[in-house]
């Protein structure tokens, strides 16, 4: 059975080697291979769900399909081609048609969910970034040719205007030319992760923890790729513990870091360590006390532990901070449902 649910999500033309090199990017193989898994959510319980992949040069041609797990889950693999259609059928019922670019190295593990109904009941925290500009001295004593901060800004306009296919494309071209640029490294693992593939991103990011070793930063933007990559996944928990492991790092080199002590409470959270999640959240915002992801995360731990007094005082507070909040309707609801529940555990 397929139901609605709160799901809290962390926050989150082409150039091909002609620049110098002549190897051809891992980016660009010519035999690749993917797999795609992810989350079917939906508005309204269902029973049944199927997954049919078709490709886009040919229409109503199905060329992979699967079956939806009973919480929701599903996974393709052997996918050949970089772009689909993607048909999801609900007890039988066709629903739209939906694009999927796969943007991943070959090999790789894509993530990717997908929401069927009128309005999706998820939360997603967009957790602030440090400029990936900034690293230590020695890394900003590199030397980067012209040519590759000419191409490098070029991926960044590519990216602007929403074409993040091509500025992954022109960002791996110049992985040969400037192996040592940390922006680069970082670059790409942000691109990866906000195109699900996270396997990726912790790449990126562990070299640019390599080349800025006393910036917290990296080590915040793997964990983050590691927590929301790991979910579902075979290895969940020991990826969580090496989320907290890095986490533990960056908190020793930065002990004032909100996003640190916020992103520990999610991964507490998912590993059910209740107590040490709600003590992450707590020190987040003494930190910072307008950071979005932890006050609403730790209402939703309340929610979780039945503790319906405390989760509305948080989310009273959430909306008292941001009045205009995106999502201010999903949570006036939330506060209605746990109104009622308060109401009702003070009866028994």
């Amino acid at each position: 059975m397929f139901r609605q649910m709160v799901r809290v999500a962390l926050c989150a033309g082409t150039f091909i080697g002609v620049i110098g090199s002549g190897h051809l990017p891992v980016y660009a193989e010519i035999h690749p291979s993917f797999v795609v898994s992810g989350r079917i959510t939906t508005s309204v319980p269902v029973k049944s769900v199927r997954i049919v992949l078709e490709d886009p040069k040919k229409k109503g041609v199905a060329v992979a399909e699967t079956t939806v797990d009973e919480d929701g889950s599903y996974e393709l693999r052997n996918l050949t081609l970089r772009s689909y259609r993607i048909v999801a059928w609900l007890d039988g019922k066709k629903q739209d048609s939906r694009k999927l670019d796969i943007l991943c190295r070959p090999g790789t593990v894509m993530k990717k969910s997908f929401f069927y109904g009128k309005n999706e009941p998820a939360f997603t925290f967009y957790f602030p970034l440090e400029d990936p500009e900034v690293a230590d001295v020695q890394e900003i004593l590199v030397s980067v040719p012209p040519g590759v901060m000419k191409e490098y800004g070029k991926a960044q306009t590519d990216y602007v205007n929403g074409n993040t296919r091509s500025a992954l494309f022109r960002l791996e071209a110049l992985l040969p030319l400037a192996p040592e640029f940390y922006g680069l490294h970082t670059r790409l693992g942000m691109l990866y992760e906000q195109s699900g593939c996270y396997g990726d991103a912790e790449t990126e990011y562990q070299r640019a923890g390599e080349l800025s070793p006393r910036s917290s930063q990296p080590l915040l933007n793997l964990a983050r790729a590691q927590i929301q990559g790991s979910e579902g996944m075979p290895d969940e928990m020991d990826q969580l513990s090496l989320a907290l492991e890095n986490l533990e790092r960056a908190i020793a080199l930065k002990p004032t870091s909100a996003v640190a002590h916020c992103l520990a409470g999610a991964a507490y959270e998912r590993s059910d360590s209740a107590a040490e999640a709600e003590l992450s959240f707590k020190r987040a915002l003494e930190l910072d006390s307008n950071m979005p992801a932890a006050r609403l995360m730790l209402a939703y731990l309340y929610m979780r532990q039945e503790d319906w007094s405390s989760s509305k005082e948080q989310l009273d507070t959430y909306l008292e901070d941001h009045p205009f909040a995106r999502d201010r309707t999903l949570v006036k609801s939330l506060i209605s449902e746990v109104s009622y529940k308060l109401v009702s555990a003070d009866h028994l």
